[in-house]
């Protein structure tokens, strides 16, 4: 099957126009970089783009690096190149070879937002966006398991906007699948901050809590009664704005399970059961409408052993 590819950042007029619009240049209707350079440039991103297509990624790159010595600003010819190493990344066997063409490629995508930034040549309407290019970015980096720097680029774009939700999420999951806890928590936590609303964020915080607390028996007493609260009161806001939710009801009743679990006197214990109890059963009536078996968007853990521990 061929293989397809990233639509290519091809901006320009046909082969004739391209030699009238030079001759209107060296006329001196042009500033910037010489007209000259101009037209060598976009013949070589043309070039450039046909062995792409072609799946001759290296011979793309060369015309690609050809086309920004005559014009570093031609933004299309940093794009391409970026992917066409994307391209050879993904072709590439060995762990070396791919983090070394991960980065570089990465490095060309960063090129291409501070063009965006800081002016280009070759943009139009249809250029990939900031944020298209920051999922390139990370995709790349996790990819090639430089899992420091992805968390450093989402920290960055964090910083940038702090009022961003989506980097806080994929922080922690970052900083949960290597099992830096703490990290994570501090990621779901300022997400409920940024989005606290969101029931998707809500819930989020609240499965975690529960996964920190049924993994760990031996979190201190008073620590562990902080967390499960803090846990049930962002998946009760939840439920308050989205009642109806599977996911959402069996969290609950699983943190009133683990309170019940931890309580030291018997009528407690019974009362956090028959809390539990009561969202269980809401949960079970809607089941024919959300299965047991289907993973909530922001469950840290599979729904199923959530389940299966109610």
């Amino acid at each position: 099957m061929r293989e397809r590819h990233p639509r290519l950042s091809v901006r320009g007029p046909g082969w004739v126009a391209i030699w009238i619009a030079a001759l209107a240049l060296v006329a001196g209707c042009s500033g910037g970089a010489n007209p000259i350079n101009r037209l060598k440039a976009r013949v070589h991103l043309k070039n450039g783009n046909l062995r792409y297509l072609a799946g001759e990624y290296l011979q793309a790159i060369r015309n690609y690096d050809a086309a920004l010595r005559y014009v570093p600003q031609l933004a299309p010819a940093c794009l391409n190149r970026a992917y066409s190493q994307e391209a050879l990344f993904r072709v590439t066997n060995g762990s070396a070879d791919r983090q070394q063409l991960a980065t570089s490629a990465v490095q060309c995508f960063e090129r291409y937002l501070d063009l965006l930034d800081h002016g280009a040549i070759g943009l139009d309407a249809k250029s990939p966006s900031r944020e298209r290019i920051e999922e390139h970015i990370l995709t790349l980096l996790v990819d090639s398991q430089q899992i420091d720097a992805a968390v450093d680029h989402l920290k960055a774009r964090y910083e940038r906007n702090p009022k961003d939700a989506a980097p806080l999420e994929i922080l922690s999951r970052l900083e949960m699948d290597r099992g830096r806890l703490d990290e994570a928590m501090v990621w779901q936590r300022k997400r409920v901050e940024v989005t606290p609303q969101d029931p998707d964020a809500l819930y989020s915080l609240g499965a975690f809590i529960w996964l920190l607390s049924y993994r760990d028996p031996g979190i201190a007493p008073a620590t562990r009664t902080s967390l499960l609260d803090e846990g049930l009161g962002a998946l009760l806001r939840a439920v308050e704005i989205r009642p109806d939710d599977f996911e959402t009801l069996i969290y609950v009743n699983l943190l009133y399970r683990e309170k019940a679990k931890f309580a030291t006197a018997e009528a407690e214990r019974g009362a956090y059961e028959a809390r539990a109890k009561i969202y269980r059963d809401r949960a079970l009536a809607l089941r024919p409408a959300a299965p047991a078996d289907s993973a909530g968007s922001g469950a840290p853990d599979s729904l199923r052993q959530a389940t299966e521990a109610s």
